[in-house]
């Protein structure tokens, strides 16, 4: 009888290998959508603040030109009889102090320069330099004087001079009061005041809306393609207002890296050696086959016992296809593939048997897979939720049982670490309308990093307090490291983590506590911590009283 000989091994390596490969592939493909996604709502979101801060130096000038147009102290000392100290006091300092104005000009009905002040730390106007910003602003100043007497506009626009870019609010000078004489039709006096643009305007902007390296750009073919365009009154483009756009989720992609190449050698690693053990088990299985097959001839009276031998080895050899089925199957989804492969292997271990070096890697692959999976689902949450594509389903939540569910969840967990995980909460507790998903992310992210940053002995509670007022304070607090007060304000930020050295070995990327925040602001809620290091942290989200009814009533 001719012996069988086994499949070779490439055809197992072969078509394991490419699924492997196409779910890291997968997986890549997903983290860098995300991350794509993340910088692109980054740079939209910093264009916003650009455009704001520009509008809001706008807007401020124009309304300082009317203020101080439209009032009849302003005609007194500067028109009916020129009092210099009262108008470079008033007209000049005390305005360039408060607003940061460096320039004011006063125009007659005429058009004639009948007052001009520059701060005494800027180069003075050139004799003629405020005839040439009167020319600039022509059509401005026309639309000034053709602004209600009851109700003169204050007239905001962008003008360039050989000083650089200013901003000029420019109002008609307009009686409280007009007499009738006053109100008849004719040209009025101009206020035209003018803010520069400058290095300190672009540092306190930059530092205000965190916009790295903002500057003012006069070559139009340099602009980045989130530079807010700067156009004067006449719809002339004049400067770009340009600035290096965040990149959030590149600089988390780099932090991901290094565990992606790890998790992928060590899955790998772990593949070769249980495709290596199958085909061994199965070259044994047919060896064991041909045997009894081979006896069969010889021995008739253990015919029996050849054909259940067989029929052992057939079973096996489903099984052996079975389960790579079920590999082939699963590793077409990226992450859920490798963890579910890594704790079949888990489970083969038996408590009277010292542990293999298979099953070693098998639970290295295994936690590295969850803390992998649960970043990338971190970052697809983080950018439905700044892209306003998250959506809540609302409805009366049972708080008390999501707290106990928490706990019998996560209870494995706070065991292993050594940590005792309580729960305080009163007899009494009232129902919550929120998103019942939402409420398990916010406790599973808040207890998670209270197990995550407590050693060993610690201790972490899930505190539910309904306040005087109705509201409901839902808190963990914990006897970790702590934070310290200066990383406070930050470590609400994405991608922020506390600088204390006893949390920085702990793994996550910085954004549990983020989410938490989004979360908690969907539902209207306030987050608060408080830390201090070396005695733990409390973190607390409260709810509103209008979320809030007792579960009586």
């Amino acid at each position: 009888m001719t012996r069988a000989t086994g499949s070779p091994a490439w055809r197992l390596f072969v078509p394991v290998g490419a699924l492997v490969l196409f779910a890291v592939a997968l997986a890549g493909g997903a983290l860098w959508l995300a991350v794509v996604e993340i910088d692109r709502t980054a740079a939209r979101s910093s264009n916003r603040l650009a455009r704001t801060a520009i509008e809001d130096v706008t807007r401020d000038m124009g309304l300082l030109a009317k203020d101080y147009a439209y009032w009849d102290v302003t005609i007194e000392n500067v028109l009916v009889d020129l009092d210099r100290p009262w108008a470079e006091n008033d007209l000049g300092t005390y305005i360039s102090e408060t607003f940061g104005v460096t320039g004011t000009i006063v125009i007659d009905e005429a058009d004639g320069v009948a007052f001009s002040w520059t701060h005494p730390d800027r180069p003075a106007f050139p004799d003629d330099a405020a005839g040439r910003v009167v020319g600039d602003l022509a059509a401005v100043i026309g639309q000034a004087r053709a602004s209600p007497m009851d109700n003169p506009d204050g007239l905001p626009c962008l003008v360039r001079t050989a000083m650089g870019l200013y901003v000029a609010g420019v109002a008609a000078i307009t009686p409280e009061k007009p007499t009738l004489e006053e109100l008849e039709p004719r040209p009025r006096p101009i206020l035209i005041v003018l803010r520069p643009l400058d290095d300190a305007w672009l540092a306190r902007t930059a530092e205000r809306f965190a916009l790295s390296d903002l500057r003012i750009v006069f070559d139009l073919e340099t602009a980045s393609e989130q530079a807010v365009h700067l156009f004067r009154s006449d719809g002339t483009e004049v400067a770009i207002l340009d600035w290096e756009p965040p990149k959030a989720g590149l600089d988390a992609l780099r932090d991901l890296a290094v565990p992606a190449v790890v998790l992928l050698i060590l899955a790998l690693a772990a593949g070769a050696v249980v495709i290596t053990r199958a085909m061994q088990a199965q070259h044994a299985l047919v060896s064991r086959a041909q045997d009894l097959a081979d006896a069969n001839s010889d021995l008739v009276n253990r015919d029996q016992q050849v054909r259940s031998a067989l029929q052992r080895a057939e079973h096996a050899t489903r099984a052996k296809s079975a389960f790579l089925a079920r590999i082939s199957h699963e590793i077409r989804t990226p992450l859920t593939a490798i963890i579910g492969f890594s704790q079949i292997l888990k489970l083969q271990h038996r408590a009277n048997q010292e542990k293999t070096r298979e099953q070693e890697y098998a639970e290295i692959i295994h936690e590295s897979s969850q803390h992998l999976l649960a970043l990338v689902n971190d970052l697809l949450d983080l950018s439905k939720i700044e892209s306003g594509g998250f959506e809540i389903n609302e409805g009366w939540v049972d708080i008390a049982r999501e707290i106990a569910s928490i706990k019998t969840v996560l209870g494995v967990e706070a065991d292993r670490k050594g940590v005792s995980l309580q729960i305080d909460v009163p007899d009494e507790v009232p129902a919550l309308y929120a998103d019942a998903k939402a409420i398990r992310q916010i406790l599973t992210n808040l207890v998670s990093n209270a197990l995550k940053f407590t050693p060993q002995g610690g201790q972490a509670v899930v505190r539910l307090e309904p306040a005087a007022d109705g509201a409901l304070s839902l808190a963990v607090a914990d006897t970790g490291a702590g934070i310290d007060p200066q990383d406070q304000k930050t470590i609400w930020e994405p991608f922020t983590r506390a600088r204390n050295p006893a949390l920085s070995q702990a793994e996550g990327t910085g954004l549990g506590l983020y989410l938490v925040k989004m979360l908690a602001e969907l539902h209207g809620a306030e987050v608060g911590l408080e830390s201090e290091p070396g005695k733990g942290t409390v973190v607390s989200v409260v709810f509103g009283p209008e979320r809030v009814r007792d579960m009586t009533a």
